[in-house]
């Protein structure tokens, strides 16, 4: 009978008891993560006020440069213009298109004829001194649009060019072409260009 009133009073007293969270571990600080006593506090470097607004507008402008440069043989944009800064370097916008609508292997089309390819590699080769042109414009403009962005920093702009590999004959057209210059140039119309 004692034992079951003993087990019974300390039923009850534990119930009454309070208990509270574990202890959280103190975080272990090495000496060499420690702040350097001088007194003084390192400045962060000044930050370019270039909000995502002034992005998405170059972008949208690179968007309708390249989307009709040629009317009477538009490209096929595979994605949109996309933008982005790098603080301390500029702002690097890439693009991904077919120079021409280009037809492709599917059930309804199952082979590219060698006259059909020949006709395509044409018109692509065509292409490229007007989107070349389009470019160096955009970029000009985009340059003259982005003066939150440091003249001596860097505007680029990157276009991957898209192939049918299973029939296209890429001879003379390169995969990518680069355009880059410091603002400043670019606002000038003095662009690099390299194309692979």
């Amino acid at each position: 009978m004692k034992t079951a009133t003993l087990l019974v009073t300390l039923t009850i007293a534990s119930g009454w008891a309070q208990v509270g969270p574990p202890p959280s571990p103190r975080p272990v600080v090495s000496e060499a993560a420690k702040p350097a006593s001088s007194g003084t506090i390192p400045k962060a470097a000044p930050k370019t006020a270039l909000s995502r607004q002034s992005l998405k507008s170059v972008e949208d402008d690179f968007n309708a440069k390249l989307a009709s440069f040629n009317p009477g043989d538009p490209v096929y944009m595979l994605g949109a213009t996309r933008g982005i800064y790098l603080q301390g370097y500029g702002a690097v916008f890439s693009a991904e298109l077919d120079l021409v609508q280009s037809p492709t292997i599917n059930p309804f089309q199952k082979t590219i004829s060698p006259e059909q390819a020949k006709t395509i590699h044409d018109r692509k080769v065509k292409q490229l001194p007007l989107i070349r042109k389009a470019m160096m414009e955009q970029m000009a403009a985009c340059a003259r649009n982005l003066e939150a962005v440091p003249a001596d920093e860097q505007i680029v702009m990157v276009l991957r060019l898209d192939y049918q590999p299973a029939w296209e004959n890429t001879a003379g057209l390169p995969a990518q072409i680069l355009m880059r210059a410091d603002r400043k140039s670019a606002a000038a119309g003095q662009i690099q260009v390299e194309e692979q």
